[in-house]
């Protein structure tokens, strides 16, 4: 029983768990408990609070397997004394609730990449990114400043938000097997794809670009993967490598005046940079490692980045 949680019981909930949970339930919960605290909430799955291992070695850069701007290595803290808990990925269904509650009017455009040509079209949304998907397909064409609208509207009765370090904090994606994250991506094994969802046999076979270096495997999706289609990590989080990037929580919305927020998009000004981590749907060996973020403007809006959920379990 973990102090500050007198009465703590053991919960016994599922996936269909559909309300807020009591304090002596919060306080029972397991490492790989899940929970769902509405209807159209995301599922959530308990992790381990722990130490952070963020960035790659010296010996990972200077060898070609990460890149110079992932190190240096660096240990911290989760910020939970106990267990924080992450979405196993924050459904295209989730989205749609929020903004028929809400009122949220989304932009209906959206960078994609159709006919082998990257360009911002529309109408393009989290609705329509361009390829088919249905309700249990992770949210794209969400940008930061959306993800967390998305998050104040959970956050009323519940305490979500985008985690401060999506993939490699709380060792979430790495989950104690930085070895088998090394040898996925140094010797592409043929299971690859029961791990990752990433430039594969089934993306080349849709039509996409014949020189990119595809994995030789196949997952069966040449675009989006359903929520939990690839195999889990030792923390049950599904989906951590690839599928999409993921918003981190690296921008305050402080940064952006209010006024600016609400200016229309032509004479809005240049929104900060966010960070995403975590490859997507045609991430090749390179960009899909735990320790990879790039950057993007936090009112981009792009076919391969979603974002993911994390709360932090009381007191």
């Amino acid at each position: 029983m973990s102090q500050g949680c007198p009465g703590a019981q053991v919960a016994v909930l599922s996936s269909q768990t559909a309300r807020s949970l009591s304090q002596p339930e919060e306080c029972g919960l397991r490492p790989k408990d899940m929970f769902r605290e509405c209807a159209n909430c995301p599922e959530m799955v308990v992790v381990p609070a722990g130490d952070v291992l963020m960035g790659s070695s010296a010996r990972d850069i200077d060898s070609g397997l990460a890149a110079a701007n992932e190190g240096p290595p660096n240990t911290g803290r989760s910020s939970s004394s106990r267990s924080p808990s992450g979405a196993s990925r924050s459904h295209a269904i989730s989205m749609r609730a929020f903004v028929k509650s809400s009122g949220y009017k989304p932009v209906d455009r959206c960078y994609t990449f159709e006919q082998n040509q990257p360009r911002e079209r529309e109408p393009r949304s989290f609705l329509n990114p361009g390829f088919a998907q249905d309700g249990n397909h992770p949210a794209v064409c969400v940008s930061w400043m959306d993800a967390n609208a998305y998050v104040q509207w959970l956050s009323q009765n519940h305490q979500q938000a985008l985690p401060a370090v999506v993939r490699s904090g709380v060792r979430v994606c790495r989950a104690r097997r930085k070895p088998l994250a090394l040898r996925l991506f140094s010797t592409m094994p043929p299971d690859l794809c029961k791990f990752v969802n990433g430039a594969d046999r089934a993306a080349k076979a849709a039509g996409l670009p014949a020189d990119a270096p595809y994995m030789n495997c196949s997952d069966g999706y040449p675009f989006t993967a359903p929520v939990g289609s690839l195999a889990a990590n030792a923390f049950g989080l599904s989906d951590m490598i690839g599928n999409v990037w993921e918003w981190t929580k690296t921008v305050s919305p402080a940064t952006m005046r209010p006024q600016a927020r609400r200016a229309p998009p032509a004479s809005r000004p240049a929104a900060p940079p966010g960070t995403v981590r975590g490859g997507d749907w045609f991430s090749n060996r390179d960009l899909a490692p735990p320790s990879v973020r790039a950057k993007a403007n936090a009112d981009a809006h792009h076919d391969d980045i979603g974002f993911r959920v994390a709360r932090t379990l009381g007191p």
